[in-house]
């Protein structure tokens, strides 16, 4: 989808000799005039790695300083192996203004497959986003958006007793 709208994909490689850990530096490195989105997983798929407050500050501080939009993959975020919680980048200042959320119910609810998801975002920007999934995908089954309603309505306890059984 970037290159489809024009842009040019800039990976931040999360090395291995680094714990495959943000390395702010080498992001800085990257940063520039063209920069109009940041891409955040976190946590990390595959390696399951939460970025933690810090580096959430620092892309929070450039991008106030470069004026970039973050989308903010947080699909595992509810996934919480060692109960410290998950910190999002739209809990810091002046970010919730300039932050898509995506997330899902796949691995939240275990309904992996059934391609259920959201963005929260600004309304001024919801209504283009709109316009652009209208003629991008198809809509979601009826049965998957039903699921998605009993997900929500259920004791959300079922999610924490998930995560206790995935560490057996």
């Amino acid at each position: 989808m970037i290159e489809v709208a024009g842009g040019i994909p800039v990976p931040v490689p999360l090395l291995e000799d680094n714990n495959f850990s943000f390395d702010p530096a080498a992001f800085d490195r990257l940063i520039n005039e063209r920069t109009k989105l940041i891409i955040l997983n976190s946590p990390s798929n595959p390696t399951g790695g939460v970025m933690p407050l810090e580096d959430l500050e620092h892309i929070a501080q450039a991008a106030a300083y470069h004026g970039f939009w973050i989308i903010s993959d947080e699909v595992y975020s509810r996934l919480d192996f060692d109960g410290k919680g998950v910190p999002s980048i739209t809990a810091l200042p002046g970010m919730l203004e300039r932050t898509i959320i995506v997330d899902g119910f796949s691995k939240t609810y275990a309904m992996t497959g059934w391609r259920l998801g959201y963005g929260i975002m600004p309304e001024s920007l919801a209504q283009r986003v709109e316009l652009l999934l209208t003629h991008s995908i198809g809509c979601t089954a009826t049965f998957t958006q039903f699921a998605g309603i009993q997900a929500l309505a259920a004791d959300q306890e079922m999610v924490s007793n998930m995560v206790e059984d995935y560490k057996q």
